[in-house]
């Protein structure tokens, strides 16, 4: 028996029509085919099904050798998953070259393209390898690969869906290598790995192949502690409240961060389309440019355990860790009066703005953050109650006392 024949006759299986239910449990309809001609077959079906998102670049249904390559790496065969008490269990992997694929995704994500998205990994991946995290938090898909040899993470979703999945991992002590697919609003992080500003349709089997392609890099990961001010005037016990991957805001940004939050929250039926959503945040921008809050008079500002002076005219302060701000923003560009930045130097940046209208010009490159400084600790003793934000969350942060330090690094997929 040649090769290929040999492949198809490991990795064959049981053809399965599955329907979740509300409880999560999974019936099958147990049909004898080749798992090849299964993933062809289910690729046509989904990729023929009608859209109304923008992912009609992927309605071209892929060559079955492309299938079967992807299938061999990425997808767990059905002899290593079973099916007990409503859960999968992952056995041992029979093809010891595989580096199975675990997608974390909210179907609910990017208008329709979560839900569409979804359908079509069915199709390239096991059931067990795609979690719904509008089902549910990351936690148990992680403990069920978390002996998996060569598993690698993809996140479907923006910033807060990969730090959600980041801090999960956190908490299990697991580390895998995380590749994020943009489909949110905020996508820094997507931005600075490589994976693009936003998905608009390629190919999965693309995406699949950069995967594979992609390089490894540690990113520094950061705890936003928080100690309230007392009725006493002290300060209360310190907790750790988030934890920052991209970057830290307080004052103009954080402000129009937060307007752009609240309004959609209450209206989230007007904020379905990426486009709209970058027109709507400018907007919220725009209502500021004749409000002038200076920080000097809000908080007062430690690095390394040294004073800071806030210039007298500042009105937001960002604390960075990537090189991609608020939509793909370089806030510190090279400079032979500084360090270069880097994500895994355990080192951040501080720059600041005069207020939203240099907000605007530096984001079109007709102005430049102000450089505060590099460091690696970082408090804000905060005096009246002021915005702040992390990751592009927002809130209304109560006088007290706010420490950022270095919490660890986690292994990131890079693609070039």
């Amino acid at each position: 028996m040649d090769s290929m024949k040999s492949a198809t006759s490991v990795s064959s299986f049981l053809k399965e029509d599955v329907k979740h239910d509300l409880d999560g449990k999974i019936e099958r309809d147990w049909k004898s085919e080749s798992a090849y001609d299964v993933l062809a077959k289910e690729t046509i079906s989904v990729s023929n099904e009608s859209s109304e998102d923008s992912l009609s670049a992927y309605d071209q249904t892929p060559s079955l050798e492309l299938a079967k390559e992807e299938a061999k790496v990425l997808r767990l065969s059905d002899s290593s998953v079973s099916f007990e008490d409503g859960s999968y269990n992952i056995d041992r992997l029979k093809n010891t070259m595989a580096r199975p694929l675990l997608v974390f995704i909210n179907k609910k994500s990017g208008g329709q393209q979560g839900a569409s998205l979804i359908k079509k990994l069915h199709a390239l991946l096991h059931p067990a390898q795609v979690h719904d995290l509008s089902q549910g938090s990351p936690t148990l898909a992680l403990e069920r690969f978390r002996s998996v040899p060569g598993t690698r993470i993809l996140v479907c979703g923006g910033d807060g869906t990969a730090g959600w999945v980041l801090t999960s991992m956190d908490k299990l002590d697991i580390h895998f290598p995380v590749a994020i697919l943009p489909v949110g609003t905020g996508n820094d992080l997507a931005r600075f790995l490589g994976w693009g500003g936003g998905y608009a349709g390629e190919k999965l089997e693309r995406i699949f192949k950069k995967i594979a392609s992609s390089q490894e890099c540690l990113l520094d990961r950061w705890s936003i502690n928080v100690a309230p001010l007392t009725e006493k005037g002290t300060l209360g016990e310190y907790k750790q409240m988030h934890v920052m991957n991209n970057y830290f805001g307080l004052g103009t940004d954080a402000e129009i961060t937060l307007k752009f939050h609240v309004n959609r929250e209450a209206n989230p039926q007007r904020f379905k389309s990426r486009n709209m959503n970058k027109i709507k945040y400018t907007l919220a921008g725009a209502s500021r440019l004749f409000e002038q809050k200076y920080l000097h008079q809000f908080i007062q500002v430690e690095v390394d355990g040294k004073r800071l002076d806030l210039p007298r005219d500042l009105q937001g302060i960002v604390v960075l860790n990537i090189s991609s701000y608020m939509g793909g923003t370089n806030l510190w560009p090279t400079s032979h009066k500084y360090e270069p930045q880097s994500p895994n130097d355990t080192t951040f940046e501080v720059v600041g703005f005069n207020g939203s209208f240099h907000m605007g010009a530096v984001k079109t490159k007709l102005s430049k953050a102000k450089r505060l400084c590099q460091a690696k600790t970082i408090s804000f003793r905060i005096i009246n109650p002021l915005p702040a934000q992390v990751d592009g969350e927002p809130w209304l942060q109560e006088p007290g006392q706010i420490t950022i330090t270095h919490l660890n690094q986690r292994t990131m997929l890079q693609t070039l």
